[in-house]
């Protein structure tokens, strides 16, 4: 029920943007200093503001704003502050090995572009992680090459990367 909540309110890059920007300066305010943020890529729907956004454009948008962020100058005086961020995709088990595929297939893609460019805000990506019930999709089978047999060229593929 929370991510149904979170989701409903994160609806467009803007709103995206702004949460990401605003759970990083309270992550700075409560002193940490480094710090994992995990989200799952997702296409947004289009809403009156902008057309539809791909799980990419989602990607970027988080890693934009966590290179802004990183780019503000340190408040003076404060010890500790956030100064190391790193961004997880996750792959929601339950969603199956088509969504498996297409969020390591762009972890891929995209960790491409940041190795080739050292100024990319991509290169906040550090990885994935798997998210969601294990007793549904992925996490099914897992003992006896079930579901997660077909997703396991994928995950070589990104730790290979």
């Amino acid at each position: 029920a929370t991510f149904a909540r979170i989701d409903a309110a994160v609806a467009s890059l803007p709103a995206l943007r702004r949460v990401v920007a605003e759970a990083l300066a309270d992550f700075a305010a409560d002193g940490v200093v480094h710090l994992e943020l995990r989200t799952t890529p997702k296409a947004l729907p289009a809403c009156a503001a902008a057309a539809n956004t791909s799980a990419e454009d989602y990607v970027r948008a988080v890693a934009d704003e966590v290179a802004a962020f990183l780019a503000l100058p340190s408040p003076p005086g404060r010890r500790g502050a956030l100064s190391s961020v790193k961004l997880l995709l996750s792959i929601d088990r339950a969603r199956g090995v088509e969504h498996f595929a297409s969020v390591a297939d762009l972890v891929l893609r995209l960790a491409s572009e940041a190795a080739a460019d050292p100024a990319s805000p991509l290169r906040v990506l550090a990885g994935v992680d798997f998210s969601g019930d294990p007793s549904r999709g992925l996490g099914v089978g897992i003992g006896d090459g079930g579901a997660f047999a077909a997703a396991r060229p994928h995950l070589d593929a990104v730790r290979a990367a």
